[in-house]
């Protein structure tokens, strides 16, 4: 129920068929209602060596339920180039981006230092608050010109900062 407030780690719960997500109040007194993250690969064609602006995952986070809004600041995205053959030689540098609700990929609204040669774990710091609905973040890599053919690329994202709370993606 809207307005409820849980001093737990619950990210969902089904009631009626309904996934239904949690409210918490967080001690600077924002309410966080409705939020959640789900990270997933919107393109898993092949690339070419070289390529720039390769869509690697999306993360959508959600926010505001029933016209709340919430301007949630979210201050840091944690990343992983998991599943890269060989980020060290393939990946140039990655670079994030942002839209808002259904918007798709662009590279209108960069969001953080692009970072090279990203290989592990790797975080962009961020200045933006989130509004109601649903906002994307795009994660691309720039690939080397001397990538090796039939190696795979990949990420993860591990957890978001979401005013202060750190929420693992799943």
């Amino acid at each position: 129920t809207i307005g409820d407030t849980l001093d737990a780690t619950l990210v969902s719960a089904t009631v009626d068929n309904i996934v239904r997500y949690p409210s918490m109040t967080a001690p600077s007194g924002y309410r966080l209602v409705t939020s959640h993250g789900t990270a997933y690969q919107p393109d898993t064609t092949d690339v070419f060596v070289g390529q720039n602006q390769t869509r690697i995952l999306n993360l959508q986070v959600s926010t505001g339920e029933g016209g709340v809004t919430n301007n949630l600041p979210i201050t840091k995205i944690y990343f992983s180039t998991n599943g890269t053959t060989d980020a060290s030689t393939d990946l140039m540098n990655v670079k994030l981006y942002r839209t808002t609700n259904t918007t798709p990929f662009n590279m209108g609204d960069t969001v953080g230092t692009p970072i090279m040669n990203p290989n592990g774990v790797f975080s962009f710091d961020l200045n933006y608050t989130l509004g109601s609905g649903i906002t994307n973040f795009w994660l691309s890599y720039d690939l080397d010109p001397n990538s090796t053919i039939g190696n795979f690329i990949d990420a993860t994202c591990d957890s978001v900062i979401i005013n202060g709370f750190t929420y693992s993606i799943g």
